[in-house]
């Protein structure tokens, strides 16, 4: 009688994980939907993007946001899928900070990839089809640019620094990006090139994150408009289609009465 043997697994056991602020391994995180992903520097990530983490690089996503995938990855598979497709990248990638990448529509195909990996029926073939997925991705990755995805260009961080800045907020975009020094269709191009939306649109969610954070803690309609450079009713209003809800659900107070609070939904 001829005796069954177990398939062995060999190499890395990759398996998808919920992200941590904190990994030992490279982490391949596929986004699906629009989020504030906060790496060194805080930048929105949308549908088809895919964030490459270092070892030890902190990163986290909004709390309750669930329209992700994150694969943890060892440096040797990393190295060795390099190889097979430019070794001349393997130094870059591997010194480099977090790559921020969008996989240029791809980003639904991958992410149904790796959904099926995840109803795979055993440990075997789950595997096999998450490498297949972050093999294909990094091969993407060098096909769209021979010389690899760069890091944000430091001007590109100070800029997303600065706009965090309350005297900053509390301004207009145009006051913003003269204290960057670049003219407006510079900015876009630059922002553009690093998979960002365009800055008018990033510095405006800048000011609504900020705008959540402070109705969370409690603080009122007037000083939370007043810290974002926005009349109450116009706040209210890009508040509730942001968020869905209105800042007062959210936690903020309001000194108005009833009546005049009704004004401003």
């Amino acid at each position: 009688m001829k005796k069954t043997r177990k398939r062995k697994f060999h190499g890395d056991m990759l398996t998808l994980r919920d992200i941590s602020t904190q990994c030992a391994e490279w982490q391949f995180v596929f986004i699906k939907d629009t989020a504030f992903a906060t790496l060194a520097t805080g930048v929105f990530v949308t549908d088809g993007d895919l964030l490459i983490l270092r070892p030890k690089e902190k990163c986290s996503l909004p709390e309750g946001f669930s329209a992700y995938k994150c694969v943890a990855v060892s440096d040797s598979f990393v190295k060795k899928t390099l190889d097979l497709f430019s070794p001349a990248l393997s130094d870059k990638w591997m010194n480099a900070e977090s790559l921020i990448i969008s996989l240029g529509g791809g980003g639904d195909e991958f992410f149904s990839l790796l959904t099926d990996a995840e109803n795979a029926g055993d440990g075997y073939s789950r595997t096999f089809m998450i490498k297949q997925v972050v093999v294909s991705c990094i091969a993407e990755t060098v096909r769209k640019d021979k010389y690899g995805q760069q890091a944000l260009p430091s001007v590109v961080i100070d800029a997303l620094e600065l706009m965090k800045k309350p005297e900053i907020l509390s301004g207009s975009f145009a006051s913003f990006r003269k204290k960057t020094g670049m003219s407006e269709s510079n900015m876009v191009r630059l922002f553009a090139r690093c998979n960002l939306e365009v800055p008018s649109e990033v510095f405006r969610k800048e000011k609504f994150a900020r705008a959540k954070e402070l109705a969370r803690s409690g603080a009122t309609l007037s000083d939370i408009a007043k810290q974002i450079g926005y009349t109450v009713k116009g706040f209210v209003s890009v508040y509730k289609d942001y968020y869905g809800v209105s800042p007062i659900a959210d936690g903020a107070k309001s000194q108005k009465t009833e009546t005049e609070f009704k004004e401003v939904q």
